[in-house]
């Protein structure tokens, strides 16, 4: 011992109480530990945004040309129901918006388009002519198709029947040009599926007419 130092005492070190004495991970590995678990719970931990993709129009894309929509053939009352929802609809949204006009409400240029534009199921020339001069692109027609195969007519199936008409035909020697035509069906039960939000709907007609136009609007612009 040497004068005036502590008194040293030297002996084996315990194994068993230098390892209890360390902790077995650290707190960073332990918070780890946990946020890996709870994604695990989760069914995995979302890391990215979802990636919507578009799906192509069905007949032809007329996003941001001008679309005249004349009346539609067929049954009168949901025919106009149907009409009114196409123009109150149309998509707007970036990447699907399109202009829709009622075409009644476009004017003749002249005395002979007036007289053709205005008779009896007003020919698609003399509608193309109108809706050209007032700087349309297209005519959408369409009709409701009576179900010859049902003993007695549907009120939850409708089936209409578009056409496509084309004011800047390929040919420049043809007035227009009938780009295609594609029918929409729609039952109720399998709309209400698809777009839940028609239940709160006033009417079954309202609901069928709704449906009809939002699946008509996927023929011209992408959904």
């Amino acid at each position: 011992m040497v004068p005036g130092c502590p008194l040293l005492t030297l002996g084996r070190v315990n194994p068993y109480t230098h390892r209890m004495s360390r902790p077995p991970f650290s707190m960073t590995a332990l918070v780890f530990a946990l946020v890996v678990g709870f994604c695990a719970a989760q069914s995995g931990c979302r890391m990215s945004s979802p990636i919507y993709v578009w799906t192509p129009p069905k007949l032809k894309s007329t996003v941001g040309q001008r679309v005249a929509i004349d009346a539609i053939a067929g049954e009168s009352k949901l025919a106009e129901r149907l009409h009114e929802q196409m123009l109150a609809t149309a998509p707007q949204d970036s990447g699907r918006s399109l202009t829709l006009v009622d075409a009644r409400t476009l004017e003749p240029k002249s005395p002979i388009q007036l007289a053709a534009f205005t008779s009896e199921g007003g020919n698609d020339v003399a509608l193309a002519s109108v809706a050209r001069s007032d700087g349309y692109d297209y005519v959408l027609r369409g009709e409701i198709l009576a179900d010859r195969q049902a003993a007695k007519p549907a009120t939850d199936r409708v089936t209409v029947s578009w056409r496509l008409l084309s004011l800047h035909p390929a040919n420049s020697g043809r007035a227009v040009e009938h780009v295609g035509g594609q029918p929409v069906v729609v039952e109720l039960g399998s709309a209400l599926k698809k777009y839940p939000d028609l239940a709160f709907l006033a009417d079954q007609e309202t609901m069928l007419a709704t449906a009809v136009a939002r699946d008509s609007f996927e023929l011209l612009s992408p959904s």
